[in-house]
């Protein structure tokens, strides 16, 4: 395809042509998170926009390397039952028409990087990374420890 004379005197040439590429697969879509600052036991959506085309099927990795490994979900829509388990998946999670991702009874151990690729006449991909705000129990259990440790030391006195 390239000629080996272009690649000699251009070697950055094929390398920039292929990230231009892959730039422009992922450039269509983005992921905004519903709410914008999910607390803990909240319901969040992965609200995937701007899709071109229509939704062939799409699925939602953990980590921003998509691979059968991290797969949380595969979703077709045209199936009547449209969403199949991947290796991570748990049991908060739903995928919705859309292609976006919706979880349920949000919780510290679910927050992290997220994936989406959707398939339509062409591959889109995003990653977004979910922050759980509001880990109310850790604050808790600290200020509980430090009452006992405090406890102990007016006992020593």
């Amino acid at each position: 395809m390239f000629c080996k004379m272009c690649i000699r005197v251009f070697p950055g040439f094929l390398p920039i042509v292929f990230l231009g590429l892959l730039v422009t697969q992922t450039a269509g879509i983005d992921i905004q998170l519903i709410p914008k600052e999910p607390k803990v036991s909240d319901n969040v959506i992965l609200n995937v926009i701007g899709v071109s085309g229509t939704i062939r099927s799409f699925t939602w990795y953990k980590g921003t390397s998509p691979s059968a490994p991290s797969q949380i979900l595969n979703f077709i829509p045209s199936l009547p039952n449209p969403q199949t388990e991947g290796a991570q998946y748990f049991p908060e999670a739903s995928g919705l028409a859309n292609g976006s991702l919706l979880i349920r009874n949000l919780s510290g151990k679910i927050a992290g990087e997220y994936t989406v690729q959707i398939q339509t006449d062409t591959l889109q991909q995003q990653s977004v990374k979910l922050a759980v705000n509001g880990n109310v129990s850790i604050g808790v259990t600290l200020s509980f420890y430090s009452l006992l440790i405090l406890s102990q030391v007016v006992i020593f006195i």
